[in-house]
């Protein structure tokens, strides 16, 4: 249950951060590649598993080549967009990526969120979750 709250904390994030299709299945298929990556530590994932979800986004029309170039432009534009969060007069900013590296020789992307994208994705799907269980 909790992922389902997690997962709803993200979408959230990335609809206020606008990423399009294809940067969000990258970045989901980030955040489901290992817990450790959700502690805010470094991690890695074979880069097949994110040209996998590339071609999920390609079998739905999009009509840029699937290739190791396209998968770099899509980790870069992941490390360069930011979310936003108001809290009453407030409002934090951040970033979904501190790092990225495509290991060539091993075939894992390296990385490592950035820890304010933990720890907000965790607040929301917390508050996420205390909405649902609070009885009407």
């Amino acid at each position: 249950m909790k992922y389902t709250y997690r997962t709803r904390a993200f979408r959230l994030l990335a609809e206020d951060a606008r990423l399009p299709s294809r940067t969000t299945r990258v970045l989901q298929a980030l955040l489901t590649a290992s817990p450790v990556a959700l502690r805010g530590e470094p991690t890695m994932v074979p880069r097949a598993a994110l040209i996998e979800a590339m071609r999920d986004d390609a079998a739905n029309g999009s009509s840029i080549a699937i290739t190791e170039d396209a998968l770099l432009q899509v980790l870069e534009e992941v490390a360069d967009s930011y979310w936003r969060v108001s809290e009453g007069q407030s409002v934090s900013t951040g970033f979904f990526l501190d790092s990225f590296g495509l290991s060539h020789l091993s075939g894992f992307v390296h990385f490592q969120f950035d820890h304010d994208f933990v720890t907000v994705l965790e607040l929301i799907s917390r508050q996420l979750r205390d909405d649902a269980e609070r009885p009407p």
